[in-house]
C-alpha cells in the first residue's frame, strides 16, 4: 500500500507522497488548464479522466515540479523520473498548446533570460485561464 497524505474525502482525491505547490498547470493532450486551490486539482483532473479519451494527465506545479495523475485510483503523484521544468520548456509547452493557437496567445521566448520562474509561472496561468473563458 502507499501513503496517502492528504485527501479531498467528498470527491475521493487523494495526494500520494506530497502536495503540489499552488497555483497549478494541468497538462491533458494538447489542452491546458489552471488550479488555484486543491479542490480545482481534484474537480479538473476527475473531469478531464470521466470526459475525455485517454489521455495522460500531468500537473506541473509553481515549484517546477511534475505530478502524474492516476485516474483508476484518483490520486496525484509526483513524477520522480523527470526533473524540474525549465522556463523555456513551460513558455512552449504554453505557445504550442491548443489553448495558445485557439486564441491566438503567445508568450514571447524572449523573456527567458531577464525574468524569474515565478514571473513567468503566474503569467502563463493568467493567459490559461483568459483563455479556457
Amino acid at each position: 500500500m502507499y501513503e496517502i497524505i492528504s485527501s479531498i474525502d467528498d470527491l475521493d482525491f487523494h495526494f500520494f507522497l506530497t502536495k503540489p505547490d499552488l497555483p497549478v498547470i494541468i497538462l491533458a493532450g494538447d489542452r491546458l488548464y489552471t488550479a488555484f486551490s486543491y479542490r480545482k486539482i481534484a474537480k479538473t483532473c476527475i473531469k478531464l479522466s470521466t470526459t475525455t479519451e485517454q489521455v495522460e494527465i500531468k500537473v506541473l506545479d509553481f515549484s517546477s515540479r511534475e505530478f502524474y495523475y492516476l485516474s483508476e485510483k484518483r490520486t496525484l503523484m509526483p513524477n520522480i523520473a523527470v526533473l524540474r521544468w525549465t522556463k523555456k520548456q513551460i513558455i512552449e509547452t504554453f505557445n504550442n498548446s491548443l489553448n495558445a493557437r485557439e486564441k491566438g496567445l503567445h508568450y514571447p521566448l524572449k523573456y527567458v533570460s531577464s525574468r524569474r520562474f515565478d514571473r513567468i509561472f503566474n503569467d502563463i496561468c493568467q493567459l490559461i485561464r483568459q483563455s479556457n473563458k
